[in-house]
């Protein structure tokens, strides 16, 4: 039994050194970091769309891990239609969404050890502590959910629509909402992106707004950091607003303008460490330091182009912060 486990071991060990020199020279892109300030230590990843791939890099830009997603998965839906990925960290497996497809999660031995499939899924899941999976549809038509909970099995437990807070689609074919992502609290309330009508609002479980951001230019990726909301607008930048100043747009605070400083469609934002979040660029991954106001790392990706400009290009929507323990 002793001599089993060794063995057991050793072929970890070695399927580990082998992935190591697989990637040991295979750089995505280049890099670009300050010297004034200690980087976060961990691993970045993301989705190539055209690719099909999901590529997980340290902070020299160098792969450590890459997945290509099966055909029989990639195909059923859109990866450019709001692809998210997810690091699980109690498993270090990822959960990673297929727009229109389905939510998958891999383990590191490529294997799919998970799935839900359902074409109302794209933009944001999220594996909640209870095991639960929770979900936005953001190319919503009238009549759809636009957050879904689900138990492991894949029952649904939790529905809600933008109709249970006095609002309807006027369009039958068109997203009013474009809602791309949700976070839910251990009390049960929730906190949805209303992008198409530029505001956030936190629901409680009794599915009662009992607070609401307006006025956040088509809003992406709110989240709640201590008594404050962060998130990014469009044009705007990266804002940050007080839960006290719900529904001026003069109070909030302008901590990074995204396209003055050559950024296009500011996605992902993760809070990752201190005053550290992750964020994405159509071909750039960042992390900004929320004390500073400023970069301090970022690797622009080869390949990858303008979401708008270069349309057979690869481009970025989510990212994921992988810790090192």
């Amino acid at each position: 039994m002793y001599l089993k486990s060794i063995i057991i071991g050793l072929v970890y060990l070695s399927s580990v050194l082998l992935q190591s020199l697989v990637y040991a020279n295979d750089k995505v892109g280049t890099i670009s970091s300050t010297s004034d300030v200690a980087l976060p230590n961990g691993l970045v990843a993301y989705i190539d769309p055209v690719e099909g791939a999901i590529y997980e890099v340290n902070m020299k830009g160098v792969v450590t891990w890459k997945y290509k997603i099966p055909s029989k998965i990639k195909n059923k839906g859109s990866l450019r239609h709001g692809a998210d990925i997810e690091w699980l960290k109690d498993r270090d497996h990822f959960l990673f969404v297929v727009p229109k497809a389905g939510i998958y999660e891999v383990n590191r031995q490529k294997e799919i050890v998970w799935f839900y499939e359902t074409r109302l899924v794209s933009h944001d899941a999220d594996r909640l502590p209870n095991g639960n999976t929770i979900f936005v549809n953001a190319w919503d038509r009238k009549g759809d959910n636009q957050v879904v909970e689900i138990t492991p099995g894949g029952k649904m437990v939790f529905q809600w629509k933008i109709a249970d807070i006095g609002l309807t689609c006027s369009d039958k074919t068109a997203d009013c909402t474009h809602i791309n992502a949700v976070q839910k609290f251990a009390d049960g309330s929730f906190l949805v992106s209303l992008r198409d009508l530029h505001e956030v609002v936190l629901i409680d479980k009794n599915l009662k707004v009992v607070e609401r951001y307006q006025r956040i230019r088509n809003v992406h990726d709110p989240l709640f950091i201590g008594d404050q909301l962060i998130a990014v607008a469009r044009r705007l930048g990266l804002i940050i607003r007080g839960r006290e100043h719900l529904l001026s747009k003069k109070e909030s605070a302008n901590v990074f303008r995204y396209i003055e400083n050559g950024y296009r469609f500011l996605r992902t934002n993760e809070h990752i460490s201190d005053d550290n979040i992750l964020l994405t660029g159509t071909k750039h991954l960042l992390i900004f330091n929320l004390k500073l106001k400023k970069i301090i790392w970022k690797i622009k990706l080869d390949g990858f182009g303008d979401q708008k400009r270069d349309k057979k290009l690869p481009f970025l929507y989510k990212a994921a912060w992988v810790k090192i323990r």
